[in-house]
């Protein structure tokens, strides 16, 4: 018996830290949401700038105040992409975050709950298993989100560059 209790709080502890390694995954994917819906904020303040300079300057360089408005219409659509569609996949007719494994994992866990006999270190051993694969899921997840933001953060900071470049054909 000793043995069966020493293996179930072995799993426990592995369990826990898969809850904890989530966790931090899923903080990882919601720091990069917000620096994508930051960027969004920033293209169009940007944007909204340019516009009126284009408005009110009678000397403004049109083709560079049009390559402005290009990249902050990509930077806003590359922030969307980040925010809403990094790292999902298809699954037949929908877009999802979680894998195969995780999916086979809970089923395995939902048919053993509907058996007649339960063993808990089998039980702590199929939520091990659901644990890992939506700890897996979510890192995966995150550095899409991550790799999406760094090149949304790359195009706004272009942006903003070409915004300086427009500004100061206008001041000169």
């Amino acid at each position: 018996m000793s043995d069966s209790n020493t293996e179930a709080d072995a799993l426990d502890v592995l369990i826990a830290q898969e809850q904890s390694l989530l966790a931090g995954f899923q903080a990882r994917r919601a720091s990069a949401d917000s620096a994508s819906a930051a960027a969004v904020t920033g293209a169009l303040a940007l944007a909204a700038l340019t516009a009126t300079a284009a408005q009110t300057v009678k000397h403004i360089d049109k083709p560079l105040a049009w390559v402005v408005t290009l990249t902050l219409a990509a930077v806003v659509a590359a922030a969307f992409w980040a925010r809403f569609l990094a790292g999902l996949h298809r699954d037949g007719h929908s877009l999802t975050s979680r894998s195969a494994a995780y999916k086979h994992a809970v089923a395995s866990l939902h048919d053993y709950e509907r058996g007649a006999v339960h063993d808990p270190v089998e039980a702590r051993r199929l939520v091990l298993d659901v644990c890992r694969d939506s700890a897996d899921d979510a890192q995966k997840m995150a550095e899409s989100k991550e790799r999406w933001g760094g090149g949304v953060s790359l195009a706004l900071a272009l942006a903003v560059a070409l915004t300086v470049a427009l500004a100061l054909t206008i001041i000169t």
